[in-house]
């Protein structure tokens, strides 16, 4: 789950992003955006939407390059929290993790 800042440029499907994990920097990929969320509620309003842009919350599917230890916010706070950035730039979103999906 991601809160798209304000003045940030609109993430989409296939956007280039660096994940900052706690101490780890890795680059990541969109892969999927699932859903938009009220920002109230938390509850889904729209699925599959194009694009989010500043002060929207959504479900997303993120690839990372790499392998990163992460646990999910509910089990973790601290080992929870991903902030997704733009390359060279500063960050465009606060995220928390939700579940994973495994590569098998």
């Amino acid at each position: 789950m991601v809160l798209v800042l304000e003045g940030a440029t609109p993430i989409s499907h296939g956007s280039q992003l660096e994940s900052h994990v706690h101490h780890a920097k890795e680059a990541a990929t969109v892969v999927k955006l699932a859903a938009m969320l009220d920002p109230k509620t938390g509850e889904p309003t729209k699925k599959s939407p194009r694009c989010l842009t500043a002060k929207q919350s959504a479900m997303l599917e993120v690839s990372l390059h790499y392998p990163v230890c992460v646990e999910t916010f509910s089990e973790s706070r601290a080992l929870g929290r991903v902030r997704p950035a733009r390359p060279q730039s500063r960050h465009v979103s606060r995220g928390e993790t939700v579940h994973f999906l495994r590569d098998l």
